[in-house]
């Protein structure tokens, strides 16, 4: 199992987000699970977003330590992010 932390950036705006996921396969299509993301997605076309890995641990605790790190007060508050919560509070998948 993989555990990652990911940034998508929008190549038309540069906006981006940053999130975990746990997975077994890094060449998987998911591309976030936040509101804005998908909004986003949903209205420039997939094909307009590169994900890149920042980091891929081998437990959810290092994960959620780094999105904890990244997402934090200053880069919710960002009008370039689609993140619009605190980073590393977890969540019921990456916990299985």
């Amino acid at each position: 199992m993989f555990y990652t932390v990911y940034r998508i950036v929008n190549k038309k705006n540069r906006h981006e987000y940053v999130g975990v996921h746990r997975t077994q396969n890094l060449m998987d299509d998911y591309m976030g699970s936040g509101v804005r993301i998908k909004a986003a997605i949903k209205d420039y076309g997939v094909h307009n977003f590169l994900k890149e890995y920042i980091a891929v641990f081998d437990n959810v605790h290092d994960m959620l330590a780094l999105e904890r790190e990244i997402v934090n007060e200053d880069y919710v508050r960002s009008r370039s992010t689609y993140n619009c919560q605190l980073g590393g509070r977890g969540y019921a998948s990456a916990l299985v």
